[in-house]
């Protein structure tokens, strides 16, 4: 272990600690936002029956088909459940990395800071492991948002194909595109006509 090694780990692992706090405040926010949502989802359309309950009264057929019709099925609320965790799930293994982070910069400043510096190779590799999983933490989360993002992307086509309507949309939208490239086709071209006899 020498100086130059210390003051290269301790850089590093100070810049995967700003990463952290950075990502995790924000995941925690997300994840928030993630949990209001969901008991919205859930909460919609409920207010009329929480009414007549609190009224010690019995909700009439029509209310409780609107609350149902509302509230999303067991397949949403499972998604909507998944994001609502994964946020927290993700900050965890920040906050971990943070922990083996602060552990690794504590360790090199206090070798930096004994007199006389001796070689502590027991000290350079946990350094060196920590730093090198700090960095994995940084690229793995990376990869793991964007396929997730990809996923919910790709499922938000598949929904959007899946849906009838669209489908007749996109059927109209063909023929009328079909039928102006055939108009323009055929009809004569008001520009080109008198130029040719001057």
């Amino acid at each position: 272990m020498s100086t130059d090694y210390v003051a290269v780990i301790t850089a590093i692992d100070s810049a995967l600690l700003l990463v952290g706090a950075v990502q995790t405040y924000t995941l925690a926010k997300e994840g928030k936002e993630e949990t209001k949502r969901f008991v919205a989802s859930l909460d919609s359309g409920m207010e009329s029956l929480r009414a007549c309950v609190r009224a010690s009264e019995t909700p009439a057929d029509e209310e409780l088909a609107a609350a149902l019709a509302d509230a999303p099925d067991r397949k949403q609320a499972r998604s909507m459940l998944w994001r609502m965790v994964r946020p927290s799930v993700l900050s965890g293994l920040w906050v971990g990395m943070s922990l083996a982070l602060v552990t690794s910069l504590t360790q090199a400043l206090i070798w930096a800071a004994s007199k006389p510096h001796g070689d502590d190779p027991s000290t350079a590799l946990s350094t060196l492991i920590c730093t090198v999983v700090g960095c994995c933490v940084v690229i793995g989360e990376a990869t793991i948002r964007a396929r997730w993002a990809t996923n919910e992307g790709l499922a938000n086509i598949r929904k959007w194909n899946r849906d009838p309507t669209n489908l007749e949309v996109a059927r109209l939208l063909h023929i009328y595109q079909q039928r102006r490239e055939a108009a323009s086709q055929t009809s004569p071209d008001p520009a080109g006509s008198g130029t040719s006899g001057s």
